[in-house]
């Protein structure tokens, strides 16, 4: 009967620790998700200067957490509208350039995997539709104030 009962106490401090380890990485990625959406260039600036090797998967995991699994309806929550609009992946048409910001590019590529087979085309599919969504509340907005 002793051995059970130390047996049962260790398995509960197993679990302890467990838990503990577990509600560390929620309250981390709570903290990286308060770093998103990223709205200026300094902002992006900071937040690749802040991944590297040993963070990035953290990173990762904030930005699949973001996503909900879905990435054209909550794209928004990586980078801002006004930010897509700024941005593209490679950097054409005098737009910043995503893919100098490298270790953000790779964490958001990462992210994207999990829910596409071509995370770069999703990318771009995601920033067009963000775009899109912006263009049509700026001229909903221009129509609204023409006709009053």
């Amino acid at each position: 009967m002793l051995d059970y009962l130390k047996k049962m106490m260790e398995v509960q401090a197993k679990q302890g620790l467990q838990l503990s380890v577990l509600a560390n990485k929620d309250a981390d990625m709570r903290n990286l998700s308060k770093l998103f959406p990223i709205k200026t260039i300094e902002e992006m600036e900071s937040v690749n200067n802040a991944i590297n090797e040993v963070n990035i998967n953290e990173y990762i995991n904030a930005i699949k957490h973001l996503l909900k699994g879905d990435p054209e309806k909550h794209f928004e929550k990586i980078i801002s509208r006004s930010m897509c609009n700024e941005v593209n992946v490679g950097g054409v048409h005098g737009k910043i350039c995503l893919k100098k910001y490298t270790s953000l590019y790779n964490a958001i590529i990462s992210g994207l995997s999990a829910t596409s087979e071509k995370p770069d085309k999703q990318l771009s599919k995601c920033l067009h539709i963000v775009k899109k969504r912006l263009y049509r509340l700026t001229t909903v907005n221009k129509l609204k104030i023409g006709n009053n």
